[in-house]
């Protein structure tokens, strides 16, 4: 447990696949995408404007939303659907981080980080160190003994962040993490050491991370690929410096940015 997964992968390469996914509220349509692979050590941006589907494609990856056809539509983790998965096997191997977290008594921030082995199973002396770990990771050892009803936003995003890394550390395969606007509450220091941590899981331990960004500079400094959304569809997927273009963006966003190339040779958009 806890052991680098990068050669525990499925034969196609694909951890996570989704095809012919529609889903809609009335007469809404909220969702229409046709196919969306990740592989294992890919850092996905998930991007798009505000109400693009984006918290609804990951509430369809999780099967907290069901599409409109469950037999047409196909989410699969590992070659099976998820709706297919015994639930603690599929804790092991997909979690999110929520924008919020609502969670009322007055824990001790190690024991909300411990959750992440409930129900999972790891022997007394492995879940400490596994507690321990992701809070070294994500930078919250300091409020080990602190109650978490007092900490702030984005302290509290960090222990959370942790304890779904808790979670995914006993996989046996590569593990799926979506992280839904998991910089929204930091400063900017910490929205870096978050983004670098994500990059560390995909790039050295084999993890597939999915996270819902705003910062396009962000999803161009640390991610391998992008998924674009625009009012349910993706219209565009690809390497950052493919899809995140001049025009694109003003398609999109209806702001025509400056590509500028910085000495080391990275782009940044002003």
């Amino acid at each position: 447990m806890g052991r680098d997964l990068q050669t525990e992968v499925s034969k196609t390469g694909d951890v996570l696949s989704i095809q012919n996914l529609s889903l809609s509220v009335g007469r809404k349509s909220l969702l229409n995408i046709d196919t969306l692979f990740a592989r294992s050590g890919q850092l996905i941006a998930l991007l798009g404007a505000n109400g693009a589907g984006k918290s609804t494609l990951f509430k369809s990856i999780t099967g907290e939303m069901l599409p409109d056809d469950v037999h047409a539509s196909r989410v699969e983790l590992h070659g099976k659907s998820v709706s297919q998965w015994q639930p603690q096997q599929l804790a092991r191997h997909l979690g999110v981080l929520p924008q919020a977290s609502q969670l009322s008594f007055p824990f001790t921030v190690k024991e909300v980080v411990g959750l992440g082995l409930i129900p999972l199973t790891a022997s007394r002396a492995e879940g400490q160190r596994l507690v321990a770990d992701a809070m070294r990771q994500t930078d919250t050892t300091q409020f080990a003994d602190r109650i978490y009803t007092q900490l702030s936003g984005g302290e509290r995003q960090r222990v959370h962040l942790a304890r779904v890394l808790v979670q995914l550390s006993q996989a046996d395969q590569t593990p799926v993490l979506l992280l839904d606007e998991p910089t929204s509450a930091q400063d900017l220091g910490q929205q870096h050491h978050i983004l670098k941590l994500a990059e560390d899981l995909c790039h050295q331990k084999g993890w597939t991370v999915i996270a819902i960004l705003h910062d396009l500079n962000q999803a161009m400094r640390y991610c391998d690929q992008v998924w674009l959304l625009q009012q349910g569809r993706v219209i565009e997927q690809g390497a950052p410096n493919q899809v995140l273009t001049e025009s694109i963006i003003e398609g999109v966003w209806g702001y025509r940015p400056e590509l500028v190339k910085r000495a080391n040779g990275e782009y940044v958009l002003v």
